[in-house]
């Protein structure tokens, strides 16, 4: 399986999950934290930054909906 964001100003890398499913905490751990908070953030977007997703189980779990809340990401 292969992650990647894209927006008008961008891209990020891609991501390949290798050994296994996307779990909710490796979605945290291997692509909210060092891919989608810096590409939001620190590189290509800014304060406007906006995350949409496929609404897959992993990015509905608890632990990712109380990170995107603490880092304030829409």
């Amino acid at each position: 399986m292969v992650w990647g964001g894209i927006s008008l100003r961008g891209r990020t890398e891609l991501h390949v999950i290798n050994n296994g499913t996307l779990t909710a905490q490796r979605y945290h751990d291997e692509i909210l934290a060092v891919h989608v908070r810096p590409y939001g953030y620190a590189g290509a977007i800014g304060p406007d930054f906006l995350l949409m997703d496929d609404n897959a189980t992993a990015y509905r779990a608890r632990i990712v909906q109380v990170y995107l809340q603490r880092e304030t990401i829409d």
